[in-house]
């Protein structure tokens, strides 16, 4: 579909993951309906949330400190492979 997608141009790329910080027996009991919202959030404050953990070195998550770099060319089909090797 013209028009549709990113625009032909060189783009720093970034990259980043996250271990999802296990869920607290509160937000469980929450999601599943077995406490109600006021009751969560009286508890919620009695509970510290863990960090976020990340799982690649940070140079790839900032523009800054990236190394990659792709080129999208206008009416191809454009792939990016990367290869992280830290």
């Amino acid at each position: 579909m013209p028009g549709s997608g990113t625009k032909p141009a060189r783009y720093k790329v970034v990259v980043s993951k996250f271990e999802k910080p296990p869920v607290d027996p509160d937000t469980a009991a929450y999601e599943a309906g077995e406490i109600d919202y006021g009751e969560y959030m009286t508890k919620r404050g009695q509970i510290a949330t863990p960090p976020t953990k990340h799982l690649l070195p940070t140079k790839y998550s900032k523009i800054s400190t990236t190394p990659f770099e792709f080129t999208v060319e206008d009416k191809k089909e454009n792939q990016c492979n990367l290869e992280l090797a830290d």
